[in-house]
Parts: structure tokens; C-alpha cells; sequence
């Protein structure tokens, strides 16, 4: 069997990635440890996601699933009273609560419709790099095979399985666990509240919404020991956690506890989330705290992002690694920053070792010194000798800058240049950015007018 792509994972980011792959003209299999409807945690979409499903043709059957549209979000959050934040004002309409083994399973189909091929029950035994790409051995419920790929997509979630295996190492940010229960209830509600409420408490904070089918989630997330050190079972130990918040215990109402677990809810990053032939996507990349609302929308957009980066990198394009680097390294930049600013607005309990530990400053941005009008040209400085200076950067960007300066411009031209050159897309903060750190590095200096 040969493929040119063989994705590791079959959760959003592994069949997303799988589904792009196809779309683009590259054979895709994906290799998948579970068996099929196997239970994922994360139920809730910002409104961006009907971006990124429309992106990836999904958009229709998505809504014919039946997820409940959820209008908003209702926060605790620095105050014992709530204050809403409205999607209305989104472009992008309503977030959703998810159906979650439904919108898994649509995912698959849609993958297999594509004529990629998923495999259930399947563990890489061995992987090794050839001169032509990958050999994969794997047991496929029993059965031994060889698969061979010109590209790897890591997409084993949590465990960055094949990521650790190349050699890459975990850089970890928090401890932070999630103690998550599903409830139902028979009663049904014609006047439900489907927004997302968000509580914060003395020893971390909660999430609760509803989902489909009379069913609600409600998670508390706070840092170990949670319940290692507990003698109650996970149910009475959520329970007793749960009786001392206000509005999440008035939210659950007549609802039954069905189940509870525990999951990682921290943040990290890998040190290297590409090298010679492959990448990882999702949270085999890199993992943000539920706060944010975006780990579904994060494996969606690193699924095509990776595709397209596959797509160059097998047509010969050895700048599409470096670039896609960089850009995880500047989302993951940016997260941080957002994640300290919210984090510092709960002051009510400065001496808890939870907030105490996330409301240290995040990553400060680069200062801003070049005003739009400000004329630029390329200094002196020899580019071709320029390697990776700044980890949001490549060399290529770099390069790019330097063409673009070889007269005498204004820096909001050539931020408007440097977005039209490059092969990937940036927002226009990332792109100010850019110029800034070129000038910083010695690349740019001022022109005389």
C-alpha cells in the first residue's frame, strides 16, 4: 500500500488534516488507535468555525446534525455577577454546542466520502525515514502492514506521540486538570438557555452548557491534586466541588448526573512541531486552556494549514516547514499574552496558589516604534547570511522583506507588500510585526526623504 500522506490520529485535527489533504489532490490514510465513536471531550464552537467548516466543505451537513445554536457567553468572572458577551455581534452568527460523537462521526464520513481511508484499532509499531519518505509498519486490528508516505501529519492529540518519538520535547505552561461530567434530563425545556456560562471559584473556575438531546456538561478545572488526593469517588468529589458555586449549581437544575472523568486541561507547546517530512497539527503541536474556547477551531485551522504546507513541501517548496513553524510559534505567542490579560481579571482571590500562577504578565509584544508614514530601505546588512533571528520568522520572510525595501518606501507600503508576497496568509498585525523586527534586527533603516 502506498499513500502519499499518512496521518497519525483520527480525532478533529488527524481526519480535518486527512479530508484537506484529499481536497488538495494528496492520498491520504489515517491510522487510528480507538475504535470507531470512541468518546471525545469538547463541546463548544465559537462563531469562527463556520469559517473554517465552510473552508473544508462541511458547513451543510454541520448544521443538518442538529447541534444546538448557543447565542453567547455568560461570565462570573471578576465579579459575583454576570455580565454577557453577545455572538450577535459575531460576523459569523452563532457558536454551537456540540453533538459530539455525531460531529465526529460526520467528520469520518466525510473523509471516507473523500476517498481517504481511515484505519481503526491501529498501532505505528515502527517508523523509519527513507530516501523517498516514510516506511510505517503497523498492526491494524491484527493485521501487519507497510505503509508508505512522502509526508507525516502527527495528529495524536495529547501524547504527541510521534512528535516525542522524532525527538521533540514538551515545553508546559500549567498543571491544570479538568474534572468534566455529562448530565441529563427527562423534562423538557422550550425556553432553554443555550449560552455558555463560565463561573469563576476560589480553587479555579467552571464551564456549563447545554448540548443536544437534553443533555448538559458542566467542568471544573483546577490544578492537581485533584482527585489523586481524594478518597471520594469522582462523582461525589465533582458534586461536592459543584455545591459551592452560585450560578453553575442554578444552572443544572433538574439535571441528573450521568458520568465524570478527568483530563489534562493544561497548556504546552512542542519545541519543534515540524522536521525532515512531517508536522503535527492540533494539540500534538501545541494545547491552550479551555478558556479560550478554541481547541476544536485550533485543530481545524492547523489542519489546513498543514495541508497546504504538504502540498509544498512535496511539490519542493523547503520554506512551506519553516513558515508553518512560525506561525505556531506566533499563535502560540498570542494565546499566551490573551491568556494572561483575562487571567489578571479575576482579582478576588490574589493569595490562591490557581490565580496566583496565571496572573504573571504574559509575553510582551514587540513595541511598535515605525509610524505608518516612516521611510524604509534596505540597510547594508548581508541577508544571505540570515538564519531563523526571531522563532515567529523565517529566513524566507526575512528575504522578503528585503526585496520589497530595495527603494525607499513608506512602512505602510511595505507591510501591504510584504502581505502580498508572502505564500501564506497574516493578519496585519502580524505583518507590522514583521517589519518592525526587521528594522529591530538591522535589515531596515531609515531613508532619507
Amino acid at each position: 500500500m502506498t499513500n502519499k500522506v499518512v496521518v497519525i490520529g483520527g480525532g478533529v485535527a488527524g481526519n480535518a488534516s486527512a479530508l484537506a489533504l484529499q481536497q488538495r489532490g494528496l492520498q491520504a490514510v489515517v491510522l487510528e488507535r480507538a475504535e470507531p465513536g470512541t468518546l471525545r471531550v469538547g463541546e463548544h464552537l465559537s462563531p469562527e468555525s463556520r469559517l473554517l467548516l465552510s473552508n473544508l466543505g462541511l458547513w451543510d451537513a454541520f448544521v443538518a446534525d442538529g447541534h444546538l445554536a448557543c447565542p453567547g457567553v455568560r461570565s462570573s468572572w471578576g465579579t459575583p455577577g454576570i455580565y454577557e458577551r453577545e455572538y450577535i455581534f459575531s460576523p459569523y452568527g452563532d457558536g454551537w454546542n456540540l453533538d459530539r460523537c455525531s460531529f465526529d462521526n460526520s467528520l469520518a464520513r466525510a473523509v471516507e466520502d473523500a476517498d481517504a481511508e481511515i484505519l481503526y484499532n491501529t498501532r505505528v509499531t515502527s517508523l523509519i525515514r527513507t530516501r523517498e519518505g516514510w516506511s510505517i509498519e503497523i498492526d491494524a486490528e491484527g493485521r501487519k502492514m507497510t505503509l508508505f508516505a512522502s509526508f507525516l501529519v502527527d495528529a495524536t492529540g495529547r501524547a504527541s506521540a510521534i512528535s516525542r518519538k522524532l525527538g521533540a520535547k514538551r515545553i508546559v505552561y500549567d498543571r491544570q486538570q479538568a474534572l468534566i461530567a455529562w448530565l441529563s434530563t427527562q423534562k423538557a425545556n422550550t425556553d432553554l438557555d443555550a449560552t455558555l456560562l463560565i463561573e469563576a471559584v476560589e480553587d479555579g473556575w467552571w464551564y456549563a452548557t447545554p448540548l443536544p438531546n437534553n443533555r448538559m456538561v458542566a467542568a471544573f478545572m483546577t490544578d492537581p491534586p485533584l482527585h489523586s488526593s481524594s478518597p471520594l469517588p469522582l462523582g461525589k468529589l465533582w458534586t461536592e466541588k459543584m455545591v459551592r458555586t452560585k450560578h453553575v449549581q442554578n444552572r443544572l437544575g433538574d439535571y441528573q448526573l450521568d458520568d465524570v472523568i478527568v483530563r489534562p486541561a493544561n497548556s504546552y507547546r512542542m519545541d519543534r512541531v515540524v522536521g525532515d517530512g512531517w508536522l503535527s497539527v492540533g494539540d500534538a503541536a501545541m494545547a491552550f486552556d479551555p478558556l479560550s474556547s478554541m481547541g476544536i477551531n485550533k485543530a481545524l485551522r492547523s489542519a489546513l494549514a498543514a495541508a497546504n504546507v504538504a502540498v509544498r513541501y512535496i511539490g519542493g517548496d523547503s520554506s512551506a516547514l519553516a513558515s508553518y513553524s512560525a506561525d505556531l510559534c506566533w499563535d502560540f505567542e498570542d494565546y499566551l499574552a490573551k491568556r494572561s490579560t483575562f487571567y489578571q481579571q479575576e482579582n478576588r482571590w490574589p493569595d490562591q496558589p490557581f490565580w496566583r500562577n496565571r496572573q504573571q504578565p504574559g509575553p510582551v509584544k514587540r513595541k511598535i516604534t515605525l509610524q505608518p508614514q516612516t521611510m524604509l530601505r534596505r540597510s547594508d546588512f548581508d541577508h544571505t547570511n540570515i538564519t531563523q533571528m526571531n522563532s515567529v520568522m523565517t529566513k524566507s520572510d526575512y528575504e522578503s522583506i528585503h526585496g520589497i525595501c530595495e527603494t525607499p518606501l513608506p512602512a505602510f507600503q511595505v507591510v501591504s507588500q510584504l502581505k502580498q508576497r508572502l505564500t501564506r496568509p497574516i493578519s496585519d498585525e502580524r505583518a507590522i510585526h514583521f517589519v518592525q523586527i526587521a528594522f529591530d534586527h538591522g535589515l531596515l533603516k531609515y531613508a532619507p526623504i
